[in-house]
């Protein structure tokens, strides 16, 4: 038995072998959501949305029900789509802010959580997945204004 061995390029992982011609084919290593989401636009992308759908559909929404749309939006990127199993044993983990007054003065990330029997947020505001807390805390410091606008009365 022959051995061929070949150095993958960098930056690519083997996507198809073909045995009869032995071609192999090559696509791009997927990026992390840390690395593909720098700001709204890119979450905007992940979910399939121009900003002008968007804006269509939050039309004569008051500022937190937009707040909370984007924060969907911002952990459907970061969840690559998935929504939690909350049946796997694995953390899922949410932030939660420390508010200096009811006006949002000193809104700031406070800590995370992670899930067990009982849960005080919506499943579709977890972040799961084997990255859940790095992508919680990328997600808090890159969409600080955007979790402003859902949690506090002004943003």
């Amino acid at each position: 038995m022959e051995t061929l061995k070949i150095k993958i390029p960098k930056g690519f992982e083997v996507d198809d072998f073909n045995k009869t011609t032995g071609e192999i084919k090559f696509k791009p290593t997927p990026k992390s959501a840390i690395e593909r989401i720098k700001n709204f636009d890119d979450i905007l992308a992940e979910n399939n949305l121009t900003q002008e759908k968007f804006d269509t559909q939050i039309t004569g929404l008051p500022s937190d029900e937009k707040g909370y749309r984007k924060v969907k939006l911002i952990v459907a990127a970061y969840n690559d789509g998935k929504l939690p199993d909350f049946t796997d044993g694995t953390y899922k983990y949410w932030p939660y802010f420390k508010m200096g007054s009811p006006s949002g003065v000193g809104f700031s990330c406070h800590g995370y959580d992670d899930w067990y029997s009982h849960s005080s947020v919506g499943a579709r505001l977890v972040f799961c997945g084997k990255n859940a807390k790095v992508n919680m805390l990328d997600a808090v410091e890159k969409f600080l204004p955007e979790y402003k606008q859902f949690y506090t009365l002004k943003s």
